[in-house]
């Protein structure tokens, strides 16, 4: 399995929502995440189901951050750099 380039800290989460008794499209309004697409937004609410990865390539502030229902998808768009 691949992950992005982090020098610094990677986090990779399914359901945090969950934790929090939400609703995904509720927690969701609160992220700082981008979408891989939506279509994998409109799977991950209708499932309620969702990955998520966080990731600090060179320094503790700067970040990315993506969800999708898939986690196949969702580290194949994490390790293309044209999305950023």
């Amino acid at each position: 399995m691949n992950f992005p380039r982090h020098n610094i800290t990677m986090y990779l989460i399914h359901n945090e929502h969950k934790s929090y008794c939400e609703p995904l499209d509720k927690y969701s309004e609160s992220w700082q995440f981008t979408w891989v697409n939506e279509e994998q937004k409109k799977l991950a609410l209708e499932k309620d189901d969702v990955w998520t990865i966080q990731w600090y390539p060179d320094t503790p502030v700067g970040f990315y951050a993506l969800a999708a229902h898939s986690l196949e998808i969702l580290l194949k768009a994490a390790c293309n750099e044209s999305f950023r």
